[in-house]
């Protein structure tokens, strides 16, 4: 196949340069007497010297072998090459091939003779390799072209066609060079110069709109592109409930997304919990005996006609799972590293973008909350200059809102008296403990007024060094809850007095009942046996005094409880015009306070209720009372129901009516009509005497007090008051 070139080697021409050797026309017996004449022979009619004539000879005999050796040589090389070599016609037809050609293509080199090489290219590069013979047969020079070869069992390979016609031979001499390894590194490259361009742009979109809606359906579309899947589909976690949400999807069918959206860490498959344990899932055959995935979930992807599917979690830096992109293909895919990695570059990516998204929105939601916070929010370097003041902050000290904060220091409102307190006591606590939680005063600048503050001061550490970086400190203004808290206290001693002077009257009257009754029935006895010992003729002289003296002692008995009753009704009771509304909101708080369980009081007053004229600290006490007696029925009752207490005028507009019911164990029969006696009670520990003093109460000012049965959860209570004029 190859031509032969004979390689010349000027040897002899050598030669004679190197040994200045001269050539002559004359006979040797001419020739002068030199010293080397008998190492002269004549060759071809010239003198030459012996040696040189020997090794002419014997490069001539070199040169008649080595033609013969270099074409077993080429030949060899020919067979063994490692890229495949065909001899090709003027048609095109392959006329001779080595064995590399034939394991290129899957057969044998006899197999080849005969075909034609186009025969072998793909349809789509076809037009490129007929192109390629044309130049090939049309010049002397080496021509070129890239195309895929379809083997004979099926298998495509991308190989390098290099051709050179030979006008010796008359034959196209072809080199095939397998490409592929070079084409999938270039495809692979391209690839992740287009993932590359694709993190770019999402990028590049976030930060120009901050949009998550296209930008999540851009990265889904990121994903299908870089892994070749036909379904893409990008989830993200509820914060609250880790649950997941879809906010992006490509292909998927409806089914399929509602089973997706049901996964969770709890999920009985390890595939779907692999996520939110920091694991990619790659089930490249869903229907392999190898796949972990649950029978409930292999039945929706197969209905949809899924094959493989991968999973990769989307984390934030602090660890925390943000959701998750998958993608399903129709048929097992082939996927090597280079994809894997670019997904988990994606997957990093939209994790830092939403992670990012995240930590702005929770940084602007906690901006508010301080700007808008009514406790003073209030931050200072570690010299003491405050650097941060929010609104309730200056409302709170007293500093305009357009007042720059300049050298204003911590110090500067804090009360000379306290400055001692500062450096004893909060700073040392801060040092050891990072934080102080305690009540002191701060000083209106504005006013001079001295401001009661419940106060947390903190020290905030730099993130990166983690060294003190400034002080912080929430102030909550307490002078109006201390000033609420006197006040209850008061009302609450009030209270007590009115109760104990009320049991004590109660107490009395009900004793002083009990004992006019005997000592009424002594002294009309005693009256009846004098008029009867009047009657006869001669009465006993001494059974008449002693019948008179029982009489005077009933008497004066009679009159000491009396004049007792008379000294606890002496004092008068003063009435005013009061808001019923107001009381009753003071009333709830004094129940509140003194009550071990948390309870909701809800009020329903009607517009059109007026004020009524009634004595405030009797009507509130009776109003505790009746609160008191609901929570306690509650809280034995293990239920945290809730009070309402509802207001309206009276269908006849001279009273007001005030209801109170509760969502506790209620009344019987038999309690309800003994409720108001004396030292009747349904707890432990009571003395029976809350609703009897209360309904006393409520009828010395007029109005009445009484208990409902049967009108629905728990008791029911109501009691009325005149209406102001």
């Amino acid at each position: 196949m190859f031509t032969q070139a004979t390689t010349f080697r000027p040897t002899i021409d050598r030669e004679l340069r190197h040994r200045r050797d001269w050539r002559l026309d004359c006979a040797p017996d001419t020739l002068p007497e030199i010293p080397f004449r008998n190492e002269l022979q004549r060759v071809g009619g010239v003198l030459v010297n012996k040696e040189l004539a020997s090794n002419v000879r014997s490069a001539l005999r070199r040169e008649q072998r080595e033609p013969a050796a270099a074409g077993a040589r080429h030949a060899d090389l020919y067979e063994s090459a490692p890229v495949g070599y065909l001899t090709l016609d003027r048609h095109g037809d392959i006329s001779r091939a080595n064995d590399a050609a034939g394991l290129l293509l899957n057969t044998s080199c006899d197999q080849l003779v005969g075909h034609s090489l186009a025969s072998f290219i793909i349809a789509a590069d076809r037009n490129g390799y007929d192109c390629f013979l044309q130049r090939a047969l049309g010049s002397n020079h080496q021509e070129q072209c890239e195309a895929v070869l379809r083997r004979t069992d099926g298998a495509e390979h991308y190989v390098r066609v290099q051709g050179q016609w030979d006008e010796q031979s008359q034959e196209l001499l072809v080199v095939l060079v397998d490409i592929s390894d070079r084409r999938a590194v270039e495809k692979r490259l391209s690839v992740h110069l287009a993932a590359m361009s694709l993190f770019h742009d999402i990028t590049t979109q976030f930060t120009s709109n901050r949009e998550l809606a296209p930008l999540m359906d851009a990265v889904v579309d990121t994903a299908i592109k870089i892994s070749g899947c036909d379904m893409g589909l990008l989830q993200t976690a509820n914060p609250e409930n880790g649950a997941l949400q879809i906010v992006a999807q490509h292909g998927c069918p409806p089914a399929m997304l509602e089973r997706l959206a049901a996964l969770n860490a709890d999920s009985p498959s390890p595939d779907a919990r692999a996520p939110w344990q920091k694991q990619r899932t790659l089930s490249e055959d869903i229907e392999s005996a190898s796949s972990t995935i649950d029978p409930g979930l292999r039945q929706i992807l197969r209905a949809a006609g899924v094959r493989a599917m991968l999973c990769t979690p989307l984390m934030s830096h602090h660890g925390r799972f943000l959701g998750m992109v998958s993608a399903f293909w129709r048929k097992p895919p082939q996927l090597d590293a280079i994809v894997l990695d670019l997904i988990e570059t994606l997957a990093h990516q939209v994790a830092a973008l939403l992670d990012y998204r995240f930590t702005e929105h929770e940084r602007e939601q906690l901006a508010r909350l301080i700007e808008y916070t009514g406790h003073a929010v209030i931050t200072t370097d570690l010299k003491g200059c405050v650097t941060y003041m929010n609104p309730a902050g200056r409302r709170l000290i007293g500093m305009a809102s357009n007042k720059s904060l300049g050298e204003l220091r911590f110090s500067d409102y804090v009360p000379p008296e306290w400055h001692e307190f500062l450096l004893d006591t909060i700073g040392p606590a801060i040092d050891e403990r990072g934080v102080w939680v305690g009540e002191m005063q701060l000083r209106n600048l504005r006013t001079g007024a001295l401001v009661d503050v419940f106060n947390t001061v903190f020290l905030i550490r730099d993130p990166q060094t983690r060294g003190p970086w400034c002080y912080a400190s929430v102030n909550r203004d307490i002078t109006e809850t201390k000033r609420t808290d006197e006040e209850l206290k008061h009302l609450q001693a009030e209270m007590q007095q009115l109760l104990q002077w009320q049991v004590a009257h109660q107490t009395v009257a009900a004793i002083a009942h009990e004992i006019n009754q005997p000592l009424n029935a002594v002294t009309a006895y005693s009256e009846a046996a004098q008029q009867l010992l009047g009657k006869l003729n001669q009465p006993p002289e001494k059974l008449a005094h002693v019948l008179e003296c029982i009489t005077q002692q009933a008497d004066r008995a009679g009159k000491v409880v009396r004049e007792l009753i008379t000294f606890l009704d002496k004092g008068e009771t003063t009435v005013e015009t009061i808001d019923l509304k107001e009381v009753v909101r003071k009333a709830i708080a004094v129940a509140k306070s003194t009550s071990h369980g948390k309870f909701r009081i809800a009020t329903d007053f009607a517009p059109d209720l007026k004020p009524v004229r009634a004595n405030r600290p009797q009507i509130s006490k009776v109003i505790v009372v009746l609160l008191q007696n609901s929570m306690d029925a509650m809280l034995g009752a293990g239920s945290r129901g809730r009070i309402t207490i509802s207001g309206h005028v009276c269908a006849e507009g001279d009273k007001a009516h005030i209801t109170i019911q509760d969502q506790g164990p209620g009344l019987d029969a038999t309690a309800a009509q003994r409720i108001f006696e004396p030292f009747f009670t349904t707890k432990p520990r009571g003395i029976g005497m809350g609703l009897t003093i209360s309904r006393a109460l409520i009828e010395a000012q007029g109005g009445k007090l009484w208990c409902e049965i049967g009108t629905g959860p728990g008791a029911t209570f109501h009691f009325t008051l005149p209406l102001a004029p």
